[in-house]
């Protein structure tokens, strides 16, 4: 669209309200979490070396993080199956705006802590792998025709 046209003015400034309620209403908190979890070695270096050093804390942190993203996309997920963007352009500038907000941020969070030995039963903390949650994100706001199935 081009922007010079004044009728859609209101529309563009309503879609980056949106987005911007999306980032920070929906996100913020399970991204801060995420970004907040720290694992440290004997010589108080945070990542991949703490393999075998983990504290039960430390452990418990890391599966707290997990769980409550996976409960925040989960939440997420369902609300967002009650709304359509029929747009086509709009829907995926929106779900690739989310994309660039969330992924990168969980994709570190991802590397650095899925290897280590967090849980004994890691599948129940590690429901979406990077690919996963972004394509996730893509099906946003999407109505899919039940006549079809």
């Amino acid at each position: 669209f081009p922007l010079s046209y004044p009728c859609l003015k209101p529309t563009l400034r309503r879609v980056r309200d949106m987005r911007n309620r999306l980032e920070q209403e929906w996100f913020l908190d399970s991204l801060s979490a995420l970004s907040k979890t720290r694992v440290v070695t004997k010589q108080g270096q945070a990542g991949q070396d703490s393999h075998a050093n983990m504290k039960q804390s430390e452990r418990q942190s890391v599966k707290d993080a997990f769980a409550g993203f996976n409960e925040s996309l989960d939440v997420l997920f369902t609300a967002q199956q009650r709304l359509s963007i029929p747009d086509d352009v709009l829907r995926n500038s929106i779900q690739q705006a989310i994309v660039d907000f969330v992924c990168p941020v969980y994709k570190k969070f991802y590397d650095t802590f899925a290897d280590l030995p967090f849980s004994k039963f890691k599948e129940k903390y590690i429901k979406y792998p990077p690919s996963t949650l972004q394509a996730m994100i893509k099906s946003f706001f999407i109505i899919q025709d039940h006549d079809d199935v």
